[in-house]
C-alpha cells in the first residue's frame, strides 16, 4: 500500500455494491456504481482511470458514462484474474501503460 501512495495511485472499485452468487463476473447483478462525480470533483488532477478487465469497464460505461468534459483518459486493461488465460507476461506488458501517467 505504501508503494501505491508514493506513486500517487488510488485503487477504487467501479461497483459500490451488488448481488453476486459465486465469484464469476457474469453473476454480478443489481450493480450500484461508486460516486465518480465526487471523485472527479475532489481530485481534479487525475490523469487516468484504468479498468481491470472488461466487466469493470463496461459497468463504468453503463452506470457512470464517460464525461467528455474531463481531461481524464479511460483505459480498459486485461483482467488480472486467474480466470483470464493470458500469460502473466502478456498482462504485465499491457499494464505497463500506467507508467506513462506517473509523476
Amino acid at each position: 500500500m505504501e508503494f501505491l501512495k508514493k506513486q500517487r495511485i488510488a485503487l477504487w472499485d467501479v461497483i459500490a455494491s451488488c448481488n453476486r452468487e459465486g465469484s464469476l463476473d457474469t453473476n454480478i447483478k443489481e450493480e450500484v456504481a461508486n460516486d465518480f462525480s465526487s471523485l472527479f470533483q475532489e481530485y481534479t488532477t487525475l490523469k487516468g482511470v484504468f479498468f481491470n478487465g472488461s466487466k469493470a469497464y463496461e459497468t463504468y460505461k453503463k452506470l457512470v458514462g464517460r464525461k467528455s468534459e474531463t481531461k481524464i483518459d479511460f483505459v480498459k486493461l486485461t483482467s488480472t484474474s486467474p480466470a483470464n488465460t493470458k500469460k502473466f507476461a502478456q498482462k504485465f506488458e499491457e499494464w505497463k501503460v500506467i507508467r506513462c501517467y506517473l509523476g
